[in-house]
């Protein structure tokens, strides 16, 4: 790469990512034949590789039943549905391994897709709980004292049969979870417990996963 001509300087305002400082007298040109259009190949570079979610789904029928608890297994439509019953404490299992594109630490959210086929009188709530911890390599598998997150829907008095909803952001805790790392997951609904008082299945078609990402994608 080669220096900067003299008098010659790019007239972008340098502005770097938290904890990097630019320092001015590195004048190096990347790719660019011609200087001026440094500039341009900077910007391209920082868009492309700036944090952004990306997504992923949890394939429900990947995903490992309760021995003791499960949920039902159905069909509507033709499409597979878990249906985790108002008065248990059903659950699945899942581990999901960190993209290689994964920002560490950054955030993750996840989304639960489902409906009900009868709505009741009165408004309803469906309560969704998660359980999960981080393994990483060298850890002993286990999963004692998880972490919690729970997400609530409100099921309208009298709405249409089989709406889907999509349950508001469930924000995990993501310090210390790295590049390479493990996320063992239980998802349940502890049908019958306070605030959860709608009376029959709640339907899971699906998990949905954004995670934040910041590279092109690594080797763990």
């Amino acid at each position: 790469m080669a220096d900067f001509p003299d008098g010659v300087y790019s007239p972008r305002t340098k502005e770097n990512k938290s904890g990097v400082e630019y320092d001015s007298t590195k004048r190096k040109i990347l790719f660019a034949e011609d200087i001026t259009k440094l500039d341009d190949e900077v910007v391209a570079i920082e868009t492309f590789l700036s944090p952004k979610l990306k997504e992923a789904d949890i394939d429900l029928f990947v995903t490992k039943k309760d021995a003791v608890d499960p949920p039902g297994e159905s069909t509507e439509a033709g499409f597979p549905t878990f249906d985790f019953d108002a008065g248990k404490l059903e659950s699945i299992f899942y581990l999901w391994h960190i993209p290689s594109d994964y920002k560490n630490e950054g955030a993750i959210h996840l989304h639960l897709h489902f409906f009900v086929d009868a709505p009741e009188v009165g408004n309803t709530i469906v309560k969704w709980q998660i359980q999960y911890k981080k393994k990483s390599d060298g850890d002993i598998f286990e999963f004692g004292t998880p972490l919690l997150a729970t997400v609530q829907e409100t099921i309208e008095s009298g709405e249409d049969n089989k709406i889907i909803h999509i349950t508001a952001n469930i924000n995990l805790v993501t310090t210390g979870i790295n590049l390479g790392d493990n996320i063992l997951f239980k998802f349940f609904r502890d049908g019958g417990t306070a605030p959860d008082d709608f009376g029959s299945d709640a339907r899971l078609l699906k998990i949905h996963v954004l995670y934040e990402s910041d590279k092109l994608g690594e080797t763990p």
